[in-house]
């Protein structure tokens, strides 16, 4: 698809994105809403540093991006926990490890995003509409697969996750980590988000996916986040936002 058309999709697909979007906002939900924001902003620094090639040879992103551009593409990553705006906010802002009951109410949220998705978009009239869905749907329903095959919802394994799927668990993970549940605590240093991520290479999440975000020039031993350093922690074209900033800083006071 040209570079025309993919300019009228912007355009046509703004508008379904925004009423999505409108859903998260109206559940009222500050975290989700901020996390889901930082998973578009974390996902687009790693489109933007992920090879070509890696891109070409993964079939569903390659027909995402022949119906969208880049910027376009990361836009959907702030839909993936859209399933959420069902989930009560005593569970979802829970200050402490769930209960197995409540980890299977959760465990629903990427099949709830398709709920929403179905009233937002009906019936789908054409193939550039079926392309926008399809791909919300693929991130949703793949942010939680692990590279190992241990995730869920279908335990798929290495590249049997599609690179969109593999970049959202990573970017999910990242987001969960600065997070303000109490037993994330320990993770407020760029060491230790990056020792997990390392940690968890071919387990969790795709190596190369974890490459892009720890090999970079790496701050003091044990240096917290602040908003000072966290541009420079990633170091990847300044491409973690100050809604991130705002938090990881909210977080130390």
């Amino acid at each position: 698809m040209g570079t025309e058309n993919k300019f009228f999709n912007k355009i046509l697909y703004a508008d379904k994105i925004a009423e999505a979007v409108s859903f998260l906002k109206m559940s009222g939900n500050k975290e989700l809403i901020e996390h889901s924001d930082e998973v578009a902003q974390i996902a687009r620094m790693i489109l933007k540093n992920t090879d070509d090639a890696d891109m070409k040879k993964d079939k569903k992103t390659q027909i995402a991006l022949s119906y969208m551009d880049l910027d376009t593409l990361a836009d959907l990553y702030e839909l993936h926990d859209l399933g959420k705006i069902f989930i009560p906010d005593e569970i979802l802002n829970k200050p402490g490890r769930l209960t197995d009951q409540e980890f299977k109410y959760v465990h629903r949220h990427p099949e709830n995003t398709k709920k929403v998705l179905d009233h937002i978009f009906g019936e789908k009239p054409n193939k550039t509409i079926q392309a926008l869905y399809d791909t919300i749907m693929v991130i949703s329903r793949e942010h939680h697969e692990n590279y190992d095959g241990s995730g869920y919802p279908k335990h798929l394994k290495g590249e049997n996750i599609s690179l969109l799927g593999r970049i959202a668990r990573v970017a999910d993970v990242i987001s969960a980590l600065m997070g303000h549940r109490c037993y994330n605590r320990e993770f407020n240093s760029f060491e230790s988000i990056a020792n997990y991520l390392v940690k968890n290479k071919g387990v969790l999440f795709d190596p190369k996916i974890v490459d892009i975000v720890t090999i970079v020039e790496k701050p003091k031993d044990n240096v917290v986040i602040t908003k000072e350093n966290l541009l420079n922690v990633f170091d990847i074209q300044n491409e973690i936002t100050e809604i991130i900033v705002k938090k990881v800083s909210s977080k130390e006071r």
